[in-house]
């Protein structure tokens, strides 16, 4: 028995030139994760973005019982 552990998430944000961030993500044990709110249909991957200024990007996993954790990284 016992109870299973909840997601788990790791996110990492990188500058690759001055207003190109490359993000990269990870997340186990969970049902849905979402990038600054928007779905991610994969577990892990990595993306780049387009920036202007400081922004931060926010990972959410939940599990199938609703569990969730947060996880951010910040670009300057």
């Amino acid at each position: 028995g016992g109870a299973t552990s909840g997601p788990t998430a790791e996110i990492t944000a990188v500058m690759q030139s001055a207003n190109t961030v490359v993000v990269t993500w990870q997340t186990a044990n969970a049902t849905r994760a979402t990038l600054n709110g928007s779905p991610l249909n994969a577990a892990s991957g990595t993306a780049s973005f387009w920036v202007n200024g400081t922004i931060t990007f926010t990972l959410v996993a939940t599990d199938a019982d609703g569990v969730a954790v947060t996880r951010s990284a910040t670009v300057p």
